[in-house]
């Protein structure tokens, strides 16, 4: 009786000891570049972007008329552009105007806009222009922190491949990837 009762406690004990270390490890961060669905254990392995990297914006809305009710151009439609500008107002990027266009208007960002980790938390400033020969008439500005879409930051979708933001009449979306 006492080397039965010696098994199921051995029995037991294998048991409880094939369970702790059948529990896979990895990264359970959902914000995590290597997030691992199956995980149970976090193994401290998460690894989280480095870099945003713009690819493409898109002027999906803007406003017919300026301030003072005026068509953007006398005799035609609107000749929109966005430049991309930091807090010093340098400008990081700026798109070719598109002669009397209508939204939704798209462009590819070539090369590419990189914007490393270290000034996620920097806002991007969004202008939108109308392009008018020697002078540029300001359509909307659209301030964007990249670190609001970290897993630090305060929007509810981290590290989204687009970021869509309004004000002043205009509607932009970015497109952009995040990598290590």
């Amino acid at each position: 009786m006492k080397f039965i009762k010696n098994k199921t406690i051995f029995l037991f004990l294998g048991i409880a000891l094939v369970n702790i270390g059948c529990s896979k490890k990895g990264c359970i961060d959902t914000d995590a570049l290597n997030y691992t669905a199956d995980a149970k254990k976090d193994d401290g392995t998460c690894i989280y972007p480095s870099k945003a990297i713009i690819k493409s914006i898109t002027l999906k809305n803007f406003p017919n008329v300026d301030d003072f009710g005026n068509s953007w151009d006398n005799t035609s439609l609107a000749d929109p552009f966005v430049s991309i500008e930091n807090i010093a107002l340098e400008v990081l990027h700026q798109t070719n105007p598109k002669i009397d266009e209508t939204p939704e208007i798209i462009w590819g960002v070539t090369p590419n806009l990189i914007i490393q980790e270290n000034s996620f938390s920097t806002s991007l400033i969004l202008y939108v222009y109308d392009e008018d020969g020697s002078v540029d008439d300001e359509m909307g500005e659209i301030w964007i922190s990249l670190k609001d879409y970290t897993s630090s930051g305060t929007e509810t979708n981290k590290y989204p491949t687009t970021i869509q933001k309004s004000a002043q009449g205009c509607t932009i979306e970015i497109g952009l990837s995040w990598e290590k």
